[in-house]
């Protein structure tokens, strides 16, 4: 059997990206399971046609929000149990894997052949600035702006102290392993799911592969009512806002248009004169309307925001961005320095009145004037590595 295992890590864009190849490759006569820390999209995974087994949590989300990647011994070695005991039971022909560090070494102590999605900016390989996570220690005592710049010198030490349980793991079973998480998030073959120019690495290491954006996302969208122009259409993603939902909509009061929120699956409750919907394709919406985005920084939304852009240049608002976690910040940066963010609020301060009137006055400026003409450059580059295209060169490097 023809055999290929999806594994995914607990947000909707390390879902949506191998998904984007995974029909296909069913099409071309593989079996495709997807398997991760997915309980919240089972249902709809399953009613695409895919077997879905849920995985043990791999991820400290409190960790995670002061910048931290590091896992307990225990909880890396339970994984790595877990993980390898699936793989044993489906003996895949493939690992197609977006964020799951324990999954990583399971395959390779497996002798299973791993493709992995990733961000360039989490690769050992990344060779534009780094941002330090607004929460973390050397941010506190070293101020925003200096930990910006010592953050090149102290991410590699970050990185090996949380690999070590890995490493520990795989010495005790005959394997080297790596000294360094980064080598955990990237595969045999690590597709980058980003454009050069924003992204830049250092090496012309075959392993490692542009394949651009895969920024759509394979799920159905529901219809939408008329809209009234200006749009602000509203996605913090997979992230939980509902102790922001309150100063969201206070700092949006006054939207002179329509307002459309993309749920992601989540129940959290909107205004009544909201048009909220589980998934909807901004792009579509953007072909349509002049829209502005109020999100959370988030890779895929971040790369739609720019194709919206560079399909509409006329009718492109901007962005205005609530980044929650480093990622977040590292593409509300990159935005920012292509002129296309109105402001950047991070979501923890949203409460503060005063920077709901940052937001709303941003939001103001997107209402009564859209971004101007994208560079030249860039329209070039985002054709080039297109979403279509992005696909095809996931699936011939699969292949």
């Amino acid at each position: 059997m023809k055999h290929i295992l999806v594994v995914s890590g607990n947000a909707l864009a390390h879902l949506t990206r191998p998904l984007s190849v995974a029909r296909p490759l069913q099409e071309r006569g593989y079996t495709v399971s997807v398997a991760g820390e997915i309980h919240k999209w089972a249902s709809i995974i399953r009613a695409n046609g895919y077997e879905v087994i849920d995985l043990p949590l791999n991820i400290d989300g409190k960790a995670l929000n002061k910048g931290s990647l590091a896992l307990s011994t225990s909880v890396v070695r339970q994984a790595i149990d877990h993980d390898r005991a699936l793989l044993r039971r489906l003996k895949p022909r493939l690992v197609l894997l977006d964020w799951r560090h324990s999954m990583r070494l399971a395959a390779a102590l497996e002798h299973i052949p791993v493709v992995a999605f990733a961000n360039a900016q989490v690769t050992k390989v990344y060779a534009g600035p780094l941002v330090a996570p607004l929460k973390h220690p050397l941010t506190r005592l070293a101020g925003r702006r200096l930990a910006n710049r010592l953050m090149p010198l102290f991410a590699p030490w970050f990185f090996r102290a949380w690999a070590r349980p890995y490493q520990a793991y795989a010495r005790a079973h005959g394997h080297a392993g790596w000294r360094d998480l980064r080598d955990y998030i990237a595969g045999d073959t690590t597709l980058l799911a980003d454009l050069p120019s924003l992204a830049p690495i250092k090496t012309a290491d075959d392993s490692y592969t542009y394949i651009g954006p895969l920024a759509q996302y394979p799920f159905p969208s529901e219809p939408l009512p008329p809209l009234a122009d200006p749009v602000l259409y509203i996605t913090f993603g997979s992230e939980t806002a509902a102790k922001y939902r309150d100063a969201v909509v206070q700092a949006t009061q006054g939207w002179p248009g329509s307002v459309v929120v993309t749920t992601g699956g989540d129940t959290l409750e909107w205004p009544g004169e909201w048009i909220a919907r589980p998934y909807i394709k901004p792009l579509e919406l953007s072909k349509q309307h002049q829209l502005t985005w109020l999100f959370h920084g988030g890779n895929g939304t971040s790369y739609q925001m720019l194709q919206a852009w560079q399909a509409d240049q006329v009718r492109c608002g901007g962005a205005v961005i609530l980044p929650f976690h480093v990622d977040h910040q590292w593409n509300a940066a990159r935005l920012a320095r292509l002129g296309a963010v109105r402001a950047i609020v991070p979501i923890d301060t949203l409460h503060d009145p005063a920077q709901q009137a940052v937001v709303a006055q941003a939001l103001s400026a997107s209402a009564q004037q859209a971004l101007p003409a994208m560079p030249p450059e860039l329209r070039v580059e985002i054709e080039r590595y297109s979403y279509t295209k992005a696909t095809e060169r996931a699936l011939r490097t699969i292949d």
